[in-house]
C-alpha cells in the first residue's frame, strides 16, 4: 500500500474515462482518502460516484465505495476499498478470494485435520491438504501457508492459516463481501471472540500467477481487537472440521433469521449499555419466533380476526371521543392478534425444555424468568416510573447474559449440533461466567 500513498496519479470515474483528473491517495487515522484537483463548484457532477479508477505509472487501481468527503477548494473522497493491480472494465467480479483472519492460529491450534504428505524431515517441506466446506455457489477452504523468515544465522518456517473462497463463476464484489461478512460472524461465534480480516487478495480467473495478484486494502482491515482467550472458545475447529454441512447451515439460518443473527452480533462487537442490550435481545427473540413456523404467531386465524376487528372499529367510529383517541384505539386493535412476548417466550422455553442448560437459565422457575424478561423489557420500553419494577444493574447484566446464552442455544440447534454437545458447551460457558 505504501507504493500508492502520497504519490500523484491519474484518475477517472468508471463511466467517464475521457475526463481524467489528478489525485493523491492519503491515509489519515487509518482511513483512506483521495484528494483531487476537481474544483468545488463541480461537486454536483460527482456526488454519487462510487467507483474511481486510477493509474500510478502503469499500476492500475480501483477505488470502491467512494463517498464525497468535503467541499473545500477541491474535492476529497473517502475510500472504503482499494484494489491494487485491478484493471477495471465494467464491474468488480472475482473468481477467488484469499483471506487472513485474526486469531485463526489460536482457534485451529493444531494441524491434525490437515493431512500431510511428508517430503523431508523438516517442517518447511511438509505439504498440507486443505479442509473444504462446499456451499451452493462456492467453496470455503481452510489451508496452511508457510511464512519463511531467514537470517545469516537461522532459518525458520512459521505456518499460518488462510481462508479461501472459490466461486463457480465470477462473482460480484457485493456478494463476496456479504459472504465474507457472514463467515466473519460465524468465526466470531465459534471463537467466542470478535475476529476480523488482516489481509485480502483476489483473482479474476483460475490461473495462478503471482504477478496478477490483486491486493485489497481497506480501513476495515487489521482493526485492533480484544485478545482472544483460548479457554473461552465456544467450539474448536477440530469439532467442525468433519462437518461438511456446518457452513451451509450457517448461511441458511442467516437467510432465514437475519434479524436474530444481526442483533446478536451487533451486541457482540459494539459496546452498548445494558438497557439497550436487553431490548435488542428480546427483539431478536421475537423476530426468531415470528419466522419459525413451528411457533404460533397469531391468537386466531387472520380471516376470523379481521371480522372481529371490523366490528370493533365500527364501534370505535361511533364513540363520542376525539379523532386522535379513536386512532389510538384502532391502532391497538390493529395489532390485537399478535402473540405477546410473554406467550412467545413460554412456547420457546417449553420447546427447549429438554436441554439441561434451560434449567440453569430459568433457575427452576420458568414463569419467574419470563416475567423478569417481560417486565424489564416493558420498563425500558416505556420508562413507567409508577410501575413496581426495580432497577438493578447487577441483575440486568445477569439477565442479558442468560438471554445471550438462550440465543446461542437457538443458533447451535439451528446449525444441527446434537443436544448433548450443545448442553456441554453452554454449560461450561454458563458456569465460567457465573
Amino acid at each position: 500500500m505504501r507504493t500508492l500513498l502520497n504519490i500523484p496519479g491519474t484518475f477517472w470515474f468508471e463511466d467517464n474515462e475521457k475526463n481524467k483528473f489528478s489525485g493523491t491517495i492519503i491515509e489519515k487515522n487509518n482511513h483512506y482518502f483521495l484528494k483531487t484537483d476537481i474544483k468545488m463548484e463541480d461537486y454536483a457532477k460527482y456526488y454519487n460516484k462510487e467507483i474511481i479508477i486510477g493509474d500510478f505509472n502503469k499500476t492500475k487501481v480501483t477505488l470502491y465505495k467512494c463517498q464525497l468527503w468535503n467541499l473545500f477548494e477541491t474535492l476529497t473522497f473517502s475510500i472504503e476499498y482499494i484494489f491494487k493491480n485491478y484493471d477495471y472494465n465494467s464491474s468488480l467480479k472475482f473468481k477467488e478470494v484469499t483471506l487472513r483472519f485474526h486469531y485463526l492460529e489460536n482457534w485451529i491450534r493444531n494441524k491434525k485435520n490437515f493431512k500431510m504428505n511428508i517430503k523431508e524431515n523438516y517442517e518447511e517441506f511438509l505439504e498440507y491438504k486443505s479442509v473444504k466446506f462446499k456451499l451452493k455457489k462456492f467453496e470455503i477452504i481452510f489451508s496452511i501457508a508457510n511464512s519463511i523468515n531467514s537470517t545469516n544465522i537461522s532459518f525458520c518456517v512459521k505456518p499460518y492459516y488462510l481462508i479461501q473462497f472459490f466461486y463457480e463463476s465470477k462473482t460480484s464484489i457485493e456478494e463476496i463481501l456479504n459472504d465474507i461478512r457472514m463467515t466473519k460472524m460465524f468465526l466470531t461465534f465459534l471463537m467466542n471472540n470478535e475476529t476480523g480480516i488482516k489481509l485480502m487478495n483476489c483473482r479474476v480467473d483460475d490461473e495462478f500467477n503471482p504477478f496478477k495478484k490483486i491486493e485489497v486494502f481497506s480501513k476495515l482491515f487489521d482493526k485492533p481487537l480484544n485478545e482472544i482467550n483460548t479457554f473461552n472458545i465456544l467450539i474448536e475447529f477440530d469439532e467442525i472440521a468433519d462437518k461438511q454441512s456446518i457452513f451451509k447451515n450457517w448461511f441458511k439460518i442467516n437467510d432465514k433469521y437475519k434479524p436474530l443473527i444481526d442483533i446478536y452480533f451487533m451486541n457482540f462487537t459494539n459496546e452498548s449499555n445494558p438497557e439497550y442490550e436487553l431490548l435488542s435481545y428480546t427483539q431478536a427473540l421475537e423476530s426468531y419466533l415470528r419466522k419459525d413456523e413451528k411457533y404460533i404467531d397469531k391468537y386466531m386465524e387472520i380471516e376470523e380476526y379481521e371480522k372481529i376487528k371490523n366490528q370493533i372499529t365500527e364501534i370505535i367510529d361511533n364513540l363520542k371521543i376525539t379523532e386522535d383517541h379513536k386512532n389510538s384505539l384502532k391502532n391497538k386493535i390493529k395489532f390485537g392478534n399478535e402473540i405477546s412476548l410473554r406467550k412467545r417466550l413460554k412456547e420457546l422455553i417449553n420447546d427447549l425444555n429438554d436441554y439441561e442448560i434451560i434449567t440453569k437459565l430459568i433457575d427452576g422457575n420458568k414463569n419467574k424468568f419470563i416475567s423478569a424478561v417481560v417486565d424489564t423489557r416493558n420498563y425500558y420500553t416505556h420508562y413507567d416510573e409508577s410501575s413496581n419494577f426495580k432497577k438493578d444493574t447487577g441483575k440486568l447484566n445477569i439477565l442479558n447474559f442468560k438471554l445471550k446464552i438462550l440465543i446461542e442455544l437457538i443458533i447451535l440447534r439451528e446449525l444441527n449440533f446434537n443436544k448433548r454437545f450443545i448442553d456441554e458447551k453452554l454449560k461450561i460457558k454458563y458456569e465460567n461466567k457465573l
